[in-house]
């Protein structure tokens, strides 16, 4: 795994998770100490969806867990809501995650 800076040359080979990196191939949706930033990023691309955060302070949060890949995208945002009490609204293919305190 490489890191590409468009300001910069590529960069050495990266540490990375390898399970967390390939669960698209195993069948599996895994997040290790993972921000819900990434978290999100990777939902987003898995669900054809667009996550948008109304505080960028819940980006920071970490999470762990797995999923297999036939979860539905509301299990898995209930479950992180639960893990991290958000509230989350759907309209259409976009999701507005807001802290629950807001």
């Amino acid at each position: 795994m490489l890191l590409y800076r468009k300001d910069s040359a590529l960069s050495p080979v990266v540490r990375f998770n390898t399970p967390e990196v390939l669960d698209w191939k195993n069948g599996k949706l895994i997040f290790e100490n993972t921000t819900l930033d990434d978290a999100f990023a990777k939902l987003q691309s898995r669900y054809d969806c667009r996550i948008i955060l109304e505080n960028r302070q819940l980006a920071k949060r970490k999470v762990t867990g797995s999923f297999t890949a036939n979860e539905t995208l509301d299990h898995v945002l209930a479950t992180l809501q639960y893990v991290h009490g958000f509230s989350y609204t759907k309209t259409g293919s976009s999701i507005y995650v807001a802290d629950s305190d807001h």
